[in-house]
């Protein structure tokens, strides 16, 4: 009998062990999306209560969070404009739970909280690009008793959508496919429609696989998909720009939406008398833009969706001068076609790729447009570069929460120049075929590292370009994080911009660099870090610094010659370029705000070792938003930009420091519910600071700078607008 209860104790111990080794939790994979549109929520945070384990999820709403032993789990989600949401799960047949979770928005009642360190949200690892705003998981430290404090009824606001105060320096990816020199009016206007995008990253390391091959500092924005559930329609009415989003379910199975935008400035524009200088007088500019983009996405099955999307716009622009006889146009196109394919072979393994048509078009024709030391212009000039490229992806999550990434992309260039119509013409095509991986490794003690290598051959120039890369993150709780990165980038593209004065129609080169000069490179290396002192305030910081080799500016005397880069490019030795970047964002209550600060120097230097500054480089560059509350239905906003400290050259050829130019945009606004449709009107106040601001000399070289037009051509200008949804 003795013997028969110790085995019976020993069949029970057995059965415990083998029942907890084949019934625990080892992984959870799945998506987060809106609960109302279904749309994905990219860059959610998911965590595992007690541990320190967690992810955050893609660009498409996935996750994984892998190395789990555990009989159950408590997991939270959290992002920030929604609902918290909780749940456990206990072991199942399975190890591994595949789980879909939706989120509700959510108006939550709070005063201002100190937010302190704690385990609950420390994930394993968090993005590893610098995104902006910056998601992170503070909401699910607010308890849920917090709206019935007395005295507090307080709403936190989600995330603004913002572009750089300029994008001189900024390439855009459209889901991650390039687009170059997406300006409209020299940059006065948004270069795209926010209300169609869902998400903007700001990526200063180029850590995106499909970047473009050009830039280490661009954002790629997220467009949306469209509304799963129902049709849905937002829009604006305005004397100055009118713009319709819709979306919808499809009955395919998935979603669509389309999106348009068009502003037409002569109406108002045209009556502007501009001050009498010798920069602006006298010219009468008549403009208009359209926009189209749109996507639809199809869900195949569970586990693979297809999406086809597109953009398009057309800018036109007309300059009249005090005769009938002097007169220009300028004419702008941008655009692109995409077929995007994804599937996810297991919950560890994913592979997406595109297709893509992308191109770019400007065209200047005029009589006696001026140039510089005293040449002019009396024939056209045309750019175009057509794109046809592709890529595709794999990524896989080890079970240890690393990620492999790798990839392959190509490209093939086809660009045109020409001058004085069908004279001087300049068609070459070269292609770019790239590989690249990276790997993401979490250490212990909340450090991540990710290291990258990508290896391009442009046969255009007969050579491989390779441009590694490194990341090192540490987080060690949920209010403070640190970032420190070095790697190298190749420009494969030149993006030059016809100096003309500013009152005069702008050009810009967008060419593929051939064998007649050296493209340019560069190494970059930053720090950085984020604070959160209080739920609904971000602090970020940046400083930076760049070794730039062989960096290229428009020749002088160029008379018009475009056989050869060389022959309307002068290249440089080298240069540097270094700073610091300052965010800070409030999302708290009834006034909500965005600071934007970089403080920067660029400095070439001539093969004669003779060092300048780098025309159009700002030494200031200074964002403000605000939007704050009059009463329940009634408010105002407030839009400030500051841009000091240009070098230019005077008359007599000498390098002088350019005056400060600022502008400030106003709006009060008075909202309103009318049925099924709710908006708001908008009274809108538009660069109350333009006045005696321009007083550069037409002679000046530097006269480059789209940032200058912007705040030499928009006038103080007062509209209506009319905001609706429904």
């Amino acid at each position: 009998m003795r013997i028969l209860g110790r085995m019976w104790v020993t069949l029970m111990f057995i059965f415990l062990i083998t029942g907890s080794a084949f019934g625990q939790i080892t992984s959870i994979s799945g998506t987060i999306r809106d609960a109302r549109t279904q749309e994905p929520l990219p860059f959610a945070n998911l965590v595992i209560l007690g541990t320190r384990l967690g992810s955050t999820t893609n660009i498409d709403g996935y996750f994984f969070v892998g190395n789990m032993s555990r009989d159950s789990i408590d997991i939270v989600v959290s992002y920030i404009g929604y609902q918290t949401y909780r749940t456990r799960l206990f072991f199942q047949d399975e190890p591994h739970e595949i789980l879909h979770i939706y989120l509700l928005p959510k108006t939550i009642g709070l005063r201002e909280v100190v937010v302190e360190d704690s385990e609950l949200l420390q994930a394993a690892y968090q993005p590893n690009r610098k995104e902006e705003p910056r998601v992170d998981s503070l909401i699910s430290l607010i308890p849920d008793t917090l709206p019935v404090i007395v005295g507090y009824t307080v709403k936190l606001n989600p995330p603004r959508k913002w572009l750089r105060t300029t994008n001189d320096r900024i390439e855009y990816t459209l889901d991650e496919v390039p687009i170059y020199n997406t300006r409209h009016l020299y940059g006065i206007f948004q270069p795209f429609n926010l209300d169609a995008t869902k998400y903007i990253q700001h990526d200063v390391l180029g850590t995106n696989a499909s970047q473009g091959f050009n830039h280490d500092n661009f954002s790629n924005l997220v467009f949306n998909e469209g509304n799963r559930s129902g049709f849905q329609a937002q829009g604006r009415l305005g004397m100055l720009e009118s713009n319709l989003t819709t979306s919808g379910p499809h009955p395919l199975g998935g979603s669509w939406y389309v999106s348009g935008r068009r502003i037409d400035f002569d109406s108002i524009y045209s009556r502007v008398n501009f001050p009498t200088s010798n920069l602006l007088a006298p010219a009468t500019p008549d403009y208009y833009f359209y926009e189209l983009n749109g996507k639809i996405t199809f869900d195949i099955a569970d586990n693979t969706t297809a999406a086809i999307s597109f953009l398009t716009s057309h800018d036109k622009l007309h300059w009249y001068g005090d005769t009938s006889s002097v007169y220009s146009q300028s004419i702008w196109d941008d655009g692109t076609w995409t077929a995007r394919l994804q599937h996810r072979f297991s919950h560890q393994l994913a592979v997406h790729g595109s297709l893509y048509r992308t191109r770019y078009y400007s065209y200047l024709r005029g009589s006696a447009v001026p140039l510089w030391d005293n040449q002019t212009m009396t024939n056209a000039i045309a750019n175009e570069l057509v794109t046809y490229g592709g890529f595709i992806e794999g990524e896989y999550y080890t079970s240890q929460n690393n990620i492999l990434t790798s990839g392959l992309q190509a490209q093939i260039l086809s660009p045109t120049l020409n001058f004085a119509d069908t004279s001087n013409a300049k068609t070459d095509y070269s292609a770019l075929i790239a590989t690249y991986a990276s790997y993401r490794y979490t250490l212990p003690w909340q450090v991540a590292a990710e290291a990258g290598l990508r290896a391009t051959l442009n046969t255009g120039l007969s050579k491989m370009f390779w441009d590694p890369r490194l990341e090192i993150i540490w987080q060690p709780s949920n209010v403070y994080a640190f970032n420190a990165h070095i790697g190298h980038y190749s420009t494969m593209i030149a993006e030059v911009s016809l100096p003309t004065t500013i009152a005069q129609p702008i050009l810009d080169f967008v060419l593929p660099f051939d064998q007649s000069v050296t493209p340019q490179t560069n190494w970059l290396m930053g720090v950085g870090g984020s604070w959160t002192p209080l739920i609904g305030y971000d602090l970020q910081a940046r400083a930076f610094y760049s070794i730039i080799d062989h960096p290229t500016t428009l020749d002088s005397i160029w008379s018009g010659n475009v056989n050869t880069m060389d022959g309307w490019l002068t290249e440089l030795k080298d240069g540097r370029r270094y700073g610091i970047e300052l965010v800070a964002e409030r999302r708290l209550g009834n006034l909500t705000s965005l600071i934007h600060y970089e403080l920067g120097r660029e400095i070439w230097r001539n093969v004669d070792n003779t060092e300048f500054k780098a025309p159009a480089n700002r030494t200031h560059r200074l964002a403000l938003e605000l939007e704050g509350k009059i009463s329940e239905k009634s408010g105002y906003t407030v839009g400030y930009r500051l841009a000091s400290g240009k070098s230019y050259l005077d008359n007599a050829g000498q390098e002088k420091t350019g005056s400060l130019y600022n502008r400030l945009d106003g709006a009060l606004y008075r909202d309103f519910n009318l049925k099924s449709v709710s908006g708001r009107v908008t009274i809108s106040l538009y660069n109350m600071t333009n006045s005696e601001t321009n007083n550069l000399p037409s002679s000046s070289r530097p006269l480059i700078s789209q940032e200058d037009r912007e705040y030499a051509l928009l006038p103080f200008l007062p509209t209506v607008n009319v905001y609706f949804q429904f």
